[in-house]
């Protein structure tokens, strides 16, 4: 790649970063990638599979952040690192509305368009 698009690659992985906070900027542009494509593809309502790691501050309860995500997702408690897995039909407006939880450190994940009933 030249210098002047690795440039504006970074640059606007910054950017997204500012906006994303704790969600990995690379799982974001794929699921958004995948939202748009699906929109074409299939009715827009479809939202993308993804598996998600959520890491949370050392000191907080997992337990109880448990059991609000699987009201609507499958969780399951990771030990090592301590972290919760959530799999489900998501997209980036759900995922942004429980990273804003200030005792999450991290989100990572994998987005796939397969579609699961």
């Amino acid at each position: 790649m030249t210098s002047e698009i690795e440039a504006m690659y970074e640059d606007f992985l910054s950017r997204l970063k500012g906006k994303l906070g704790p969600i990995d900027v690379i799982f974001a542009t794929r699921l958004m990638y995948l939202e748009r494509k699906m929109a074409q593809s299939f009715q827009p309502s479809v939202k993308p599979h993804v598996t998600l790691t959520v890491t949370y501050k050392p000191d907080v309860s997992l337990e109880n952040k448990l059991d609000k995500l699987r009201e609507n997702f499958l969780v399951e408690h990771m030990e090592n690192p301590p972290a919760l897995l959530c799999v489900g039909q998501m997209n980036m407006d759900d995922v942004m509305s429980f990273s804003s939880d200030s005792d999450i450190e991290k989100i990572t994940g994998r987005a796939s368009p397969i579609i699961r009933t």
